[in-house]
């Protein structure tokens, strides 16, 4: 199994950085995830179909099944294509003086994990931090 792993710490408490992350309509504005069905809220049990742009094409549809949520804590789903399964995961560590420590990632299996792993590494380490980085700054600026 490959992986994917970022981290980046933010100086927001947990429930901040959740209610921001959870808050799909908004990745828009600082992400290349585009969500396609920004009203749906992100539920465990549930599907909702995003856009992942990677190296300036188009999005590809990714129907993303969530399969772990626990408020402030953790988001897990999972995507497929054919050949390849996808759990993206993101992990909220509070830090005990108020800040969070994000972890956001990806582990990839099927016959062809290995193969966008090897193509699409580096761009997936890119977009993830720049996830993190615009998902910071939204919670960041919320506070003041």
């Amino acid at each position: 199994m490959r992986e994917v792993k970022t981290s980046l710490e933010i100086d927001a408490p947990a429930d901040a950085v959740w209610r921001q992350l959870v808050d799909k309509a908004r990745w828009r504005r600082f992400s290349d995830f585009c969500d396609k069905d920004p009203a749906h809220p992100i539920a465990e049990g549930r599907t909702f179909t995003f856009g992942l742009r990677l190296l300036g094409l188009p999005p590809i549809p990714i129907d993303a099944h969530v399969i772990r949520l626990v408020p402030d804590r953790e988001l897990r789903w999972v995507g497929k294509m054919p050949g390849f399964r996808g759990e993206h995961y993101f992990l909220l560590e509070p830090d005990g003086s108020g800040n969070t420590r994000l972890v956001h990632g990806e582990q990839f299996s099927g016959p062809l994990g290995e193969l966008y792993d090897v193509l699409f590494h580096t761009v997936s380490v890119h977009t993830y931090a720049t996830f993190n980085v615009g998902l910071a700054m939204q919670v960041e600026r919320q506070r003041f």
